[in-house]
């Protein structure tokens, strides 16, 4: 390759990196709803491998209650680790997403500040429904799971 041609593809790499600190200069570090609610947020804002999230909380429900039925070494070390591996790909999914969705909003027309607000609402109501989730969970876990002995 060519002296010229590299020259070019890091003034290339120069302009895009510009671009992306840019888009990224106001934004908050981790997009809220996307942290609470992947499975919703996600297809909303066009990551659809997010819906993935609820089979993967059903089994990581089936592992805590596993360890609080019968807490053996092993139903508590793979519990924990299930939580400890869900809650950092979470917290990276909610990291990486927030450029993702902001530029995506961008190209339909919108505003930086009206992505904001719009983010705002999502971390509203996804904690609400994730609220309502661990509620029902719970619940299930506890008063009829239990009892049934399932």
């Amino acid at each position: 390759m060519s002296k010229q041609n590299k020259q070019v593809q890091e003034e290339n790499k120069n302009e895009v990196r510009a671009y992306k600190n840019a888009l990224v200069e106001g934004l908050p570090p981790i997009n809220l709803g996307a942290l609470f609610m992947p499975p919703i947020w996600g297809p909303a804002h066009g990551i659809w491998v997010t819906i993935l999230f609820y089979p993967i909380w059903l089994f990581a429900d089936n592992l805590l209650y596993a360890a609080y039925s019968n807490p053996e070494p092993l139903s508590i070390t793979l519990a924990v680790l299930m939580v400890v591996i869900l809650a950092a790909v979470t917290i990276i999914f909610a990291r990486a997403s927030q450029g993702y969705a902001c530029q995506r909003a961008l190209k339909r027309g919108k505003t930086k500040e009206t992505y904001l607000k719009e983010q705002r609402i999502w971390a509203v109501v996804s904690a609400l429904i994730a609220i309502v989730f661990l509620a029902a969970a719970t619940y299930y876990n506890v008063f009829f799971r239990a009892l049934v002995g399932a």
